[in-house]
């Protein structure tokens, strides 16, 4: 929801927080009696607000100078407030997704020792036999909770009838994996 003036002016996606906010006292209700009542309440226009615009704005007011000067000092206050909330936000998001990162690197990390240790492993084989691919951990990976088989907490143990399989692909390997599925009866 941003306006076209603020986004023009925009650089894009800067590496440091928002400049500090200077905080300005609001209008008292003193001042604001003297608006017309039609623009009492904070109205943030999408277009660029001009001197002269705010002067016809407020023409009929007992003090138009200090009636468009309260109504620009208020856009901006809430501008600033919106601003202030959009950087707490934008920095939100990129420390979890610093976060995130830095999982992705640790769960790389160990894929790599662990497929390190399984050639160890395969090396180790007697000569005659052939590498075979463990099938049991298929099965392993079969009894922990994935996004693709979550089963609802209101429901009561299934019966063995009430399982299927469902075979899943890996990227990294070639070989398939085959989970079970929890069907539930409604």
């Amino acid at each position: 929801m941003g306006t076209p003036s603020r986004d023009r002016d925009r650089p894009p996606f800067p590496h440091s927080p928002a400049p500090s906010l200077r905080h300005t006292a609001a209008p008292s209700s003193a001042s604001l009696t003297n608006i017309p009542a039609s623009s009492s309440a904070v109205q943030v226009s999408p277009q660029t607000v001009t001197v002269d615009a705010l002067l016809k704005l407020f023409a009929t007011a007992d003090h138009p100078h200090a009636a468009a000067l309260d109504q620009a000092v208020a856009d901006r206050n809430v501008l600033s407030a919106q601003n202030s909330q959009l950087w707490k936000l934008i920095e939100k998001q990129r420390t979890g997704y610093n976060q995130i990162l830095k999982e992705l690197e640790r769960i790389r990390g160990e894929r790599d020792t662990y497929k390190a240790r399984l050639s160890a492993l395969t090396a180790v084989l007697p000569n005659g036999a052939a590498p075979e691919k463990r099938q049991n951990t298929t099965s392993e990976r079969g009894s922990r909770p994935s996004l693709d088989t979550t089963v609802p907490s209101h429901t009561s143990a299934p019966s063995p009838q009430a399982r299927q399989l469902v075979t899943r692909h890996n990227s990294d390997d070639s070989g398939t994996l085959t989970l079970p599925i929890l069907m539930t009866s409604n």
